[in-house]
């Protein structure tokens, strides 16, 4: 539980903001490199402001081989050309 709160506590309390997303046309890459550079293991899908489903840390495991993780994934650290919708950013 978040620093001293009690399991009484809302969500909206203990909650990560602003919300980071991802597009469902962006390259795995890009939701790997964002999931790196924000210290995330879960990423929010969005398209057309509604969330169509949800990239995790394990997607990755089990649909890519190792020498696509260990070579291709890890040099998605680079800039992001996928932008995020403002609502999701604020």
């Amino acid at each position: 539980m978040a620093e001293g709160k009690s399991t009484d506590s809302k969500v909206s309390e203990v909650m990560t903001r602003p919300l980071k997303v991802i597009d469902p046309e962006a390259p795995i890459k890009e939701a790997a490199r964002r999931m790196v550079n924000k210290r995330i293991r879960r990423l929010p899908v969005i398209k057309d402001n509604k969330l169509v489903g949800i990239i995790t840390a394990a997607d990755f495991a089990r649909h890519l081989s190792k020498k696509t993780l260990t070579d291709d994934i890890l040099e998605a650290m680079g800039r992001s050309h996928y932008p995020v919708p403002e609502a999701f950013e604020k």
